[in-house]
C-alpha cells in the first residue's frame, strides 16, 4: 500500500491524480459538462501564455496573480481547477462510472509519465496541480487510489521472473556480455563531462545551458519491466511506462531470464534514493546545475548514485512505481546537497551481472490507432 500523501508531495503523483479526474470525468454521462477538463484546459492556457509574454512569473501564477491579458476567460486560474475538481470528487456525485478500476489507473499513470521533462521547467498542467488549493481538492481522490487495488503493487519488489525487455523501431533487445565495462566506461564518461562542465560552463544556474540531466544507470545496460497479465495480450510495461516518449510505433519485447540468488536493490521511497545517494555519492553539479534548477526550483550542491559503485554490492536496481512518484524533485540527501530521480520509468530494474540472458523468441508489437500497444500477430 501507497499513501495518498505521497501521491500528493512530487508532481508525477499529482499530475496523476490530475489525469484521473479528467478520466473520471469523461466516464460521467455525455450531457454533463466538462468542467474540470475544461477549467485544466484554460488555466494552462493561460500559463503558457504568460510565459511566452513574459507577463508574469510562475510563483505569481500559482499564487493566482495572473495578469488579465494572459486570461482567456474569468475562470482561467488554479482556483478555478480546484472548484471543479471538488464538485466531481463531492459526496454523492458518484453515479457508477467512478470505479477506480486497472484501465483508468493505468491510462492516468501512463499520461503523467508521458507528461515527464526533467531538463526544462515544469508543465504547465503540472503547474496548475501543484497549487495548494488543486492538492487539496484532490487529496480525497488520492487517498481513494491509495486505498485500491489497481495501486497496491506500486511498492511491491521487482517481479524477477517475469521481465521483459524491449527495444523500438525494427531493434532487439540486447544484453551487454561485459557489463563492468559498460559502468567502468560510464564512469570515465561522467567525470570528463563534470569536469569538462565545470571549466566551460557558469556558475549562474538560469544561465541559458544544458546537459546531461539524467540519473539513471548507463543506458548500455540490460534494462527491462513487469508485464502486466490481467492486461489482453499481456502488455508489457516497458512498452506504455516511457518519460517523454518519442512516438515509436513498433516496438520488439523479449524475456529476461535471471537466475534464483540475484541481489536487487530495491529504491522504494525517496528516503531509499537519499540513502543510495549518501552510500554512493557522485557530485555532477556543474552538469546538471541549469537542467535541475530550471525543473525544481533549486540550487546547491547535486549528487546522483555512483552506480559502477553500487554494483559492486548488488546485481540490479529496481525502482518501484511509488518511488517513482517522487520524480521531478529535489531530495534532500544532506544538509547542502540534494538528487533528483531523472530519466527513469516506474518499475524499471538495471542489471549490472552478466548473468541475465534474453530468453523465447522476439515478440513485435505495435501502436493501434494513437491509443493502445497491441502483439503482431504470427
Amino acid at each position: 500500500m501507497i499513501a495518498s500523501d505521497l501521491l500528493l508531495a512530487g508532481p508525477r503523483g499529482r499530475r496523476l491524480l490530475l489525469e484521473l479526474a479528467v478520466e473520471l470525468e469523461l466516464r460521467r454521462p455525455e450531457s454533463r459538462e466538462h468542467l474540470v477538463g475544461d477549467a485544466v484546459a484554460a488555466a494552462s492556457f493561460a500559463l503558457r501564455t504568460a510565459r511566452e509574454d513574459g507577463g508574469t512569473r510562475l510563483a505569481s501564477f500559482v499564487g493566482d496573480v495572473t495578469p488579465e491579458s494572459v486570461t482567456p476567460h474569468p475562470g482561467a486560474t488554479p482556483a478555478s481547477v480546484a472548484e471543479a475538481v471538488a464538485a466531481l470528487l463531492a459526496p454523492g456525485q458518484a453515479d457508477g462510472s467512478d470505479s477506480l478500476d486497472h484501465g483508468i489507473v493505468h491510462r492516468a499513470l501512463v499520461r503523467a509519465v508521458d507528461m515527464a521533462a526533467y531538463w526544462q521547467e515544469p508543465g504547465t498542467e503540472d503547474i496548475v496541480a501543484s497549487h495548494p488549493a488543486v492538492r487539496e481538492a484532490l487529496r480525497p481522490l488520492a487517498e481513494r487510489l491509495a486505498d485500491t487495488p489497481a495501486s497496491a503493487w506500486w511498492d511491491a519488489p521487482a517481479a524477477v521472473q517475469d521481465q521483459w525487455a524491449v527495444a523500438w523501431d525494427g531493434h532487439e533487445p540486447e544484453v551487454p556480455s561485459r557489463p563492468a565495462e559498460v559502468l567502468q566506461g560510464w564512469r570515465e564518461r561522467v567525470d570528463e563531462s563534470v569536469a569538462r562542465a565545470r571549466g566551460d560552463r557558469p556558475t549562474d544556474p538560469r544561465a541559458n545551458w544544458s546537459g546531461e540531466w539524467w540519473s539513471t544507470p548507463p543506458h548500455g545496460l540490460a534494462r527491462s519491466a513487469r508485464r502486466f497479465a490481467d492486461v489482453p495480450g499481456g502488455l508489457p510495461a516497458a512498452l506504455e511506462f516511457v518519460e517523454d516518449s518519442l512516438g515509436w510505433e513498433e516496438a520488439n519485447v523479449r524475456r529476461l531470464g535471471a537466475p534464483a540468488g540475484l541481489r536487487i536493490l530495491e529504491v522504494r521511497s525517496a528516503d531509499d534514493w537519499a540513502r543510495l545517494c549518501r552510500e554512493h555519492p557522485l557530485e555532477v553539479t556543474p552538469e546538471v546545475r541549469q537542467d535541475w534548477f530550471r525543473t525544481t526550483g533549486g540550487d546547491g550542491t547535486w549528487v546522483i548514485p555512483d552506480w559502477a559503485s553500487v554494483a559492486a554490492e548488488c546485481d540490479a536496481v529496481h525502482l518501484t512505481v511509488a518511488a517513482y512518484l517522487s520524480a521531478g524533485t529535489a531530495i534532500p540527501v544532506d544538509s547542502d546537497t540534494a538528487s533528483v530521480i531523472a530519466g527513469w520509468n516506474p518499475d524499471e530494474t538495471y542489471w549490472f551481472t552478466d548473468r541475465v540472458r534474453l530468453v523465447g523468441a522476439v515478440e513485435p508489437w505495435r501502436f493501434v490507432d494513437r491509443e493502445r500497444w497491441e502483439p503482431v500477430s504470427a
